[in-house]
């Protein structure tokens, strides 16, 4: 990507290593627009389509169908054409791996609509910045998506941190900010992901690189005793029961709770003293009054003593 449009090359391999100047081998001028704003952003979908899509400086995103084998200079789709978000600068764009109509844009600065989604190619925006909007929330910087167990986890790398969120519904989408312990509200300028074995890898400014692997099996794995931990429920997503597993380290009371995105207690699946060692609930999808819940995503969180940790859960229709 580079201010006078998008290059490509076929093979890399056939420029000659320690070469030290610059080379034109398999360099094709793949589109000259636009010409001026630079580009910021380069994706291409991973489905059968190989469609390139880019972001430029000046908010706006445009397409190269089949941009392995486009004829040079190709001429581009401009796919936001009409929309709040041109004259903003565009920081980085995801593909849905296997559905190239949906597209995440974030647009990077205060006091704007930075976060963008489309499932239609970009027919139709939709802002889904949710509780990071208004004066006081961060800019976003980049944005990343990983398949996860049937659904996807979409990731927002801002200048107060890093943020998730299992779904994206307008201005009502909830972002939970990850790993505030460690990462904390530093600047994320970059993720990188690998759908294969979950992998998310945050480059923040001035504080180091993190990486996880998102659990991505159905069945409880082992725990250990030695520390108190919490297990990612299984079956998750699941419909209607699921089982959530954890270790106490030490005699003590223990509360297991499940809460809603918007933090409302849903239900009391433990409170009472326990020992130490491994425990495990069946929740049934319903309520404190024993009425069945939406489909959705809901957080689990179990307390004892100091310690206390949550996680996501997905219940399917």
């Amino acid at each position: 990507g580079t201010s006078q449009g998008v290059w490509r090359n076929s093979n890399l391999r056939a420029i000659p290593v320690y070469n030290n100047n610059p080379s034109s081998i398999n360099w094709d001028h793949l589109t000259t627009f636009p010409s001026g704003p630079a580009v910021t952003a380069l994706a291409v979908s991973r489905s059968g389509s190989r469609n390139l899509y880019y972001l430029t400086s000046s908010g706006t995103v445009h397409r190269v169908v089949s941009a392995h084998t486009a004829e040079p200079i190709a001429d581009p789709d401009w796919l936001n054409s009409g929309t709040q978000m041109l004259g903003k600068w565009g920081s980085s764009l995801v593909v849905h791996p296997d559905d190239d109509q949906q597209l995440l844009v974030a647009l990077s600065n205060y006091s704007i609509e930075s976060l963008w989604y489309t499932d239609d190619g970009g027919a139709n925006w939709t802002v889904v910045e949710g509780n990071l909007a208004g004066d006081d929330g961060p800019s976003v910087r980049t944005v990343a998506l990983v398949p996860f167990g049937g659904n996807d986890i979409y990731f927002a790398g801002t200048s107060t941190g890093l943020y998730s969120t299992l779904e994206l519904d307008g201005d009502q989408t909830v972002w939970t900010q990850e790993s505030a312990d460690l990462i904390g509200n530093v600047v994320v300028d970059m993720l990188a992901t690998r759908a294969a074995d979950g992998l998310i890898v945050a480059a923040t400014h001035g504080k180091g690189v993190f990486s996880v692997n998102i659990p991505t099996e159905t069945a409880a794995p082992d725990l250990p005793i030695s520390t108190s931990c919490l297990a990612q429920n299984a079956p998750n997503p699941f419909n209607p029961r699921t089982t959530i597993a954890f270790v106490l380290g030490a005699d003590g009371h223990a509360a297991l709770e499940v809460f809603d995105l918007r933090g409302r207690l849903i239900r009391t699946l433990i409170d009472q003293q326990l020992t130490a060692g491994e425990h495990s609930v069946i929740w049934d999808g319903v309520d404190q009054a024993g009425h069945s819940v939406s489909a959705g995503t809901y957080l689990y969180r179990v307390r004892s003593g100091g310690w206390s940790e949550q996680r996501k859960m997905t219940l399917l229709e």
